[in-house]
């Protein structure tokens, strides 16, 4: 859940000074971050809804009970098990 919104295909050309959460490749490039408002900014593409493989080098984001529900890979996309909340007020 965010309290901004995201955009896909920007996390290399717009990464500023106020990002508060930064995603970065092996290669130590930015692929993803998240600024101080919330926003998420993806160098690829978001997919929801979806069974996650994992393949290469992954930052996977797991749930309390272990399973994996989120996984940003090398090329910036972000793989979500369930569905993106945007707009979110109180966590």
């Amino acid at each position: 859940m965010f309290a901004g919104t995201f955009a896909e295909g920007t996390a290399g050309s717009c990464l500023s000074g106020l990002s508060l959460f930064i995603v970065q490749n092996s290669s130590g490039n930015a692929i993803a971050y998240i600024n101080s408002t919330g926003y998420l900014f993806l160098k690829g593409v978001l997919t929801e809804d979806l069974g996650i493989t994992l393949a290469g080098t992954n930052l996977e984001i797991r749930d309390s009970s272990d399973r994996i529900v989120a996984v940003f890979d090398n090329q910036g996309n972000l793989k979500l098990t369930g569905l993106l909340v945007e707009k979110f007020g109180n966590p």
